[in-house]
């Protein structure tokens, strides 16, 4: 079973995530913060790492990710 950590929300749910949380394949844990997943991905050592929020670019430039 491969696990996954989801940073961010995912209020309306993609198909894939729906595939991925109803899966045998998979285990995925939610972190609504970054400090919750950095602590996740420390404890659980996931397999990968999923960001669900909005990309945007910041007064500078850069891309970010914005998750509530």
């Amino acid at each position: 079973m491969k696990k996954i950590v989801l940073v961010g929300t995912d209020k309306e749910e993609s198909p894939v995530l729906k595939y991925l949380h109803n899966s045998s394949k998979f285990k995925v844990k939610k972190a609504r913060t970054l400090k919750k997943a950095a602590q996740m991905i420390a404890s659980i050592n996931p397999d990968f790492v999923l960001c669900a929020g909005r990309i945007n670019i910041d007064e500078e430039g850069n891309y970010v990710l914005e998750i509530d």
